[in-house]
């Protein structure tokens, strides 16, 4: 192809060569109509005299247009021009995938566990869509400045598969280095296809090689359809058996051996590579303004001489209505907070709170002290809570989410870990007890094979939350994964934050609908900070990762290591962090992992 710089395509003014693969080229454009920057994928002349293939582009461009994913590259605009047809995208100048792997050394297990995690997540919701990508390579996957994944070129390779010029020349849909067996066979393709070549790439990434080389690209493709791909193992000792097997089921000759989906994949991975192996790298956090940092490593300086010790302070019982549905918490959530700032001069212990949810979120004060302790724990408090998404409290205040398009560099990358939860043992003094029941319902929280499982019985709509034994905090970041078996669509699960009392606090949470909100409890009066959001960053029926990140009175808000919103909010300065769950519809048992 020539070199286009300098040229006008459509509304857009071509400026500098990005790259050139074997079905398009990159360029970076100007559209002055927008006053932005943008990428052009342009596919060669010769595609665009072919009547077959102009057809086929328009109809598959308006349907990867109307791909919306957090971990797929939007699609603007398509066209055609001067005989040439072209796709126009953000621009993305971080790199790829491909250049991560230059080096031909096994990646670190944490980067790994979340490639593969978004990269299947988004040819999931794909395949949800009916779409097979067809061309899942390490250049295909853009890194952003936050260091997430974008998986790119949905399409093309259909698109150009079917062209004379294609046939005529006899060529193959697809990479050689990444092709299933029935792409090398011409066989039809199937969701399967893409989970091959994501199980090519995880073995890549945690090798340093692919699985087959050869002196031609044919010679590699048929190694695909006739050879056992090399033990990952036999050149990374350090990979575990575990990881071993998920790579070699993705990477099964016979389709129907693979995984199911690619969301299957994903929780297979998950499952080889524990969280609890790592903590998150920097690249993962997002960023804010440079004065934050400034401020928050000042701030741990002066921390780390002034740290209270432990108060044994007796948790209380606060006087609110409890209110029947079934709701299970089955809590593998690893709990990481990551302190620099804020240690209360005085401390104040934690309590595992149970808030009852009326109809209206007002604060029911009359209620009686409604329960009494279990033996040898602490009392859970009662009140109520919220209705998502709901008009606040009368004279409440509702604040303005910022929602920009990415923050700058956290520092909480670099702060220390304080708290770190697998659930094998109560280390953290959580509240659990095995049995009670009175006449507002059961409720019991205890630690079963290495899980905090939670399970109430109330007799209406409910809030509870807990939190471990520790001093009250300002700046820190918390993850929390989670999962909702079963249950009601109107559950929703999250973390609780700046708790000082069974009413007063902050709860981020989600539910199976994928959405999200935020909101305050002070004193009993609720006020919704952020409405309910939808975003595609949540995954249904699926493990979901919270992470809050406060640094003084800015809040960060990340779902799977996305980022997906922030706000500025000042009433609570500091409190205890924990697990919410909460039940708006009684007599609709749920269940969560």
């Amino acid at each position: 192809m020539e070199d286009l710089t300098g040229k006008q395509l459509g509304r857009y003014q071509v400026i500098s060569p990005v790259g050139e693969g074997g079905m398009a080229a990159v360029y970076k454009a100007y559209q002055p109509g927008m006053d932005r920057y943008v990428a052009l994928k342009i596919l060669p002349q010769q595609y665009a005299r072919d009547a077959e293939f102009t057809g086929r582009f328009e109809q598959e461009a308006k349907v990867i247009a109307k791909l919306q994913h957090p971990h797929i590259l939007p699609v603007h605009d398509y066209g055609e021009a001067d005989d040439y047809t072209y796709i126009v995208m953000p621009l993305v100048e971080t790199g790829t995938l491909a250049d991560l792997l230059l080096g031909e050394k096994p990646m670190p297990l944490q980067r790994i566990r979340i490639i593969i995690s978004q990269l299947g997540d988004a040819l999931d919701y794909a395949h949800s869509q009916g779409l097979i990508h067809r061309d899942v390579k390490p250049s295909n996957v853009l890194i952003d400045k936050r260091g997430n994944c974008l998986l790119t070129d949905f399409g093309i390779a259909k698109m150009v598969g079917g062209t004379k010029h294609f046939t005529q020349t006899g060529g193959i849909v697809g990479t050689p280095h990444y092709m299933s067996p029935e792409q090398g066979g011409g066989d039809p393709l199937t969701r399967q296809s893409d989970i091959y070549s994501l199980g090519v790439l995880l073995y890549e990434m945690v090798t340093g090689r692919v699985p087959f080389d050869a002196e031609t690209p044919m010679a590699v493709v048929i190694k695909h359809m006739t050879d056992p791909p090399p033990p990952p193992s036999k050149l990374n000792p350090d990979t575990s058996p575990a990881l071993e097997s998920v790579i070699l089921k993705a990477m099964a000759k016979r389709p129907e051996d693979r995984y199911e989906s690619a969301a299957a994949m994903v929780r297979a991975v998950r499952l080889a590579i524990p969280e609890s192996e790592f903590i998150r790298e920097p690249s993962q956090v997002g960023t804010v303004p440079t004065e934050d940092l400034a401020r928050a490593e000042a701030a741990a300086r002066e921390s780390a001489t002034d740290r209270p010790s432990q108060s044994t302070t007796a948790r209380r019982v606060a006087p609110w209505l409890l209110g029947a549905g079934a709701l299970v918490v089955l809590g593998t959530c690893a709990v990481g907070i990551f302190v620099i700032a804020g240690l209360a001069s005085r401390a104040s212990s934690a309590a595992a709170t149970e808030q009852a949810l009326p109809t209206a979120p007002a604060l029911i004060t009359t209620a009686p002290l409604a329960i009494a302790p279990p033996p040898a724990t602490a009392s859970p408090q009662l009140s109520s809570s919220p209705t998502p998404g709901g008009d606040p409290p009368a004279g409440s205040r509702i604040m303005t989410a910022l929602r920009e398009s990415s923050p700058a560099d956290l520092p909480s990358a670099r702060w220390p870990q304080t708290i770190a939860d697998n659930f094998d043992s109560n280390v953290n003094q959580w509240n659990p007890f095995s049995e009670l029941a009175d006449e507002f319902g059961s409720r019991s929280f205890t630690f079963r094979n290495g899980k905090y499982y939670w399970e109430v019985m109330p007799a209406d709509n409910l809030s509870v939350h807990d939190t471990p034994e520790m001093n009250p905090i300002s700046d820190f970041s918390v993850s929390v994964d989670a999962q909702q078996l079963r249950g009601s669509q109107e559950a929703d699960f999250g973390i609780v934050f700046r708790e000082t009392a069974a009413d007063t606090f902050y709860n981020f949470n989600i539910d199976s609908r994928q959405n999200y909100w935020f909101s305050m409890n002070n004193g009993g009066e609720w006020t919704t900070l952020i409405e309910l959001t939808p975003s595609a960053a949540i995954r249904p029926n699926a493990f979901n990762r919270l992470t809050v990140t406060a640094i003084d009175g800015r809040f960060y808000f990340f779902i799977n290591d996305q980022y997906v919103d922030q706000i500025e909010e000042n009433t609570l300065r500091r409190g205890r962090i924990g697990m919410v769950v909460n039940l708006y519809e009684p007599g609709v048992p749920a269940e969560w992992e």
